[in-house]
């Protein structure tokens, strides 16, 4: 089970590269004309303000999830008692894959 808790917590602290370009970027210039000034300065100015706004954007869930693949940990199973040692331990972990990612890539 260590070796299985060791394993999900890489994926957590490493999530999949993202970036804001393509669709996402069009989507945010296009949500930014509705922000207060300083905003739109920022959204209008994309790439200028890129680190600064790839940041903002990854730290809340649903913003993250239009500029990456984003990873879910669903379901763990182990010892079916308190007691009892399992022999072994399985983890469910699903990919919601950003369209410019492949299988090969996320593996």
């Amino acid at each position: 089970m260590g070796k299985l808790a060791s394993a999900i917590l890489k994926l957590q602290i490493s999530p999949a590269p993202g970036g804001h370009y393509g669709l996402s970027e069009k989507f945010f210039e296009s949500l930014g004309e509705r922000f207060t000034l300083p905003k739109r300065v920022v959204f209008a100015n994309s790439w200028l303000f890129k680190a600064i706004l790839e940041k903002a954007l990854s730290d809340t869930p649903s913003t993250n999830a239009m500029l990456r693949t984003t990873t879910a940990r669903t379901m763990l199973s182990a010892s079916s008692k308190d007691n009892v040692l399992p022999t072994e331990a399985t983890a469910t972990i699903s990919f919601r894959f950003y369209p410019r990612d492949s299988i090969e890539g996320i593996v």
